[in-house]
């Protein structure tokens, strides 16, 4: 029956006739205000070739980047990190979530939960990053961005796991090792975070609340990036999953 022509839908009756009824409409059936981003870093696995679905952007000093053997469940792995025979070398990936305006800012708007699964592969003389960034603060500049660092380098010396978010940081409690770690960031209100590490307690960065404004966080990039200041340290870290939902 043509029930479309009219805004209705096909209707099965108890005595198996067909009639019109309401319920259809022209509007798309999927929500149109969602979206998410994932990758699983199982795509493109040949040499040369950059490991990911999605066009991730990549900018280094020096630095390396490529898959490594999987290990179940970890069945796409990709290592980032800097170069052993460079001081300050280091690997960058990012992948942008919002335009350059303020309103678009996803610190200002929400919900939404970020989530990223990572470990590294030392745990000493290493500079690490994974998170959310503000574009173009590729390096370890802990004012543009927000997530989980391990930075042992001099002036820092962090010997656990931290929190930050725009130059302000709080220990998760864990102490930095080589086993794998879920790290999850999502809204809470406007220009405020939370975050969790393996599902553990939620912490804001800052406990009275992160002074996090739109004029910080425009170009809002999902970011990970791993480096040394010291010659002949090669530090690396694993990344297995990344997901973002809004």
């Amino acid at each position: 029956m043509g029930c479309s022509s009219v805004g209705l839908v096909q209707k099965i009756n108890t005595d198996g006739t067909v009639s019109c009824a309401a319920g259809g409409s022209s509007t798309p059936s999927i929500n149109t205000s969602y979206v998410k981003y994932e990758d699983d870093f199982t795509c493109s696995i040949s040499t040369g070739a950059f490991p990911g679905c999605l066009a991730w952007v990549s900018n280094y000093s020096n630095g390396t980047i490529g898959m490594v053997p999987s290990e179940w469940p970890h069945l796409g792995i990709l290592r980032i990190g800097g170069n052993s025979g460079t001081a300050g070398s280091f690997q960058y990936i990012g992948q942008q979530l919002s335009s350059d305006t303020a309103d678009a800012s996803v610190y200002a708007n929400g919900p939404w939960e970020l989530h990223w699964i990572f470990r590294l592969n030392q745990t000493t003389n290493t500079v690490m990053q994974v998170g959310m960034k503000t574009a173009g603060n590729y390096q370890f500049d802990y004012d543009y961005g927000a997530g989980i660092r391990f930075d042992t380098n001099a002036g820092v010396g962090d010997t656990a796991f931290m929190f930050y978010a725009y130059g302000a940081a709080v220990t998760t409690g864990v102490a930095a090792d080589t086993n794998w770690h879920h790290l999850k960031i999502y809204w809470v209100s406007s220009n405020k975070i939370a975050m969790t590490l393996d599902g553990g307690a939620p912490k804001t960065a800052c406990p009275s609340g992160c002074d996090i404004t739109a004029a910080l966080n425009n170009n809002d990039v999902a970011a990970a990036d791993c480096g040394s200041d010291t010659v002949g340290s090669l530090t690396t870290v694993d990344l297995d999953y990344f997901g973002f939902i809004a």
